[in-house]
């Protein structure tokens, strides 16, 4: 009988998804920035280009997307996958082999930070490497990263699970779209800020001291270059009764191990 209520339960499953309300919702940051070591009060949130890497003078650099999910339903809903894509602006630095760009979650302590206005320039309550809310001239009560400069601290500046990832040669990027190969963990982050907001911590894995770095296309230089794309279905309210009635009729059976 178990085996039968499994079957029941598979074939309901079954009949409600393939009757379910598929979308597809496409977002778009509505923030970006890089932290750049080698000018650490310095804002980047109006720069035409996110740095992804590191340079051997001037150090890391530190990438920040915010993307707006409140469009994405938070009830009644099943995720089927999240895509990151950015879009590469120039060909970038590296020695010699492909480099990767990881993706991880800015923990929530970091996730009020603030891209700005500067370009280079001091920052002036934005977010830059010495400070996720940074005021070089006065004016205003400057904030510390929840862990270390540069928002650097995995399980404290950002979650230390890999979200997604992207691996090319950024010598030869030109300008060219890079989607992101994503981990389960992608689709299970955008799940738990559904009508919110969802904040990406960005860098590469070279090593310090070298330079090795991605230039990425900035949202000031065109609103559509990066995007993530989210499909999803909403069953209809009667297929969601139904399925529950198989769970309940499930664990009913299992009660007694019939």
């Amino acid at each position: 009988m178990k085996t039968y209520c499994l079957a029941l339960l598979a074939f309901f499953a079954a009949f409600g998804l393939a009757n379910a309300n598929a979308s597809t919702l496409t977002e778009y940051p509505v923030a970006d920035t890089y932290l750049r070591g080698g000018n650490a009060d310095q804002g980047y949130g109006a720069a035409p280009q996110i740095l992804f890497g590191t340079h051997a003078s001037v150090g890391p650099f530190h990438g920040l997307l915010r993307f707006d999910l409140s469009a994405l339903p938070t009830t009644d809903v099943v995720l089927l996958s999240a895509t990151l894509t950015l879009t590469s602006d120039a060909n970038g630095v590296d020695q010699g082999a492909d480099d990767t760009i990881n993706v991880y979650l800015v923990s929530s302590n970091n996730a009020d930070w603030f891209e700005g206005t500067e370009n280079g320039t001091d920052a002036a309550g934005s977010s830059c490497w010495n400070g996720k809310s940074r005021y070089v001239h006065g004016g205003g009560t400057s904030t510390n990263w929840a862990g270390s400069q540069g928002a650097s601290s995995a399980g404290e500046d950002y979650e230390a699970e890999l979200l997604a990832s992207f691996t090319g040669r950024p010598s030869t990027m030109g300008t060219s779209t890079m989607v992101f190969t994503s981990q389960p963990a992608l689709t299970a982050a955008v799940a738990t800020v559904a009508g919110g907001f969802l904040n990406l911590w960005c860098g590469n894995d070279a090593t310090a001291g070298i330079s090795d770095f991605f230039r990425i296309m900035a949202r000031e230089k065109s609103a559509t270059a990066s995007t993530l794309v989210i499909d999803y279905i909403v069953p209809e309210p009667a297929l969601l009764g139904v399925l529950a009635l198989g769970g309940l009729l499930l664990r009913s059976r299992s009660m007694f191990n019939v």
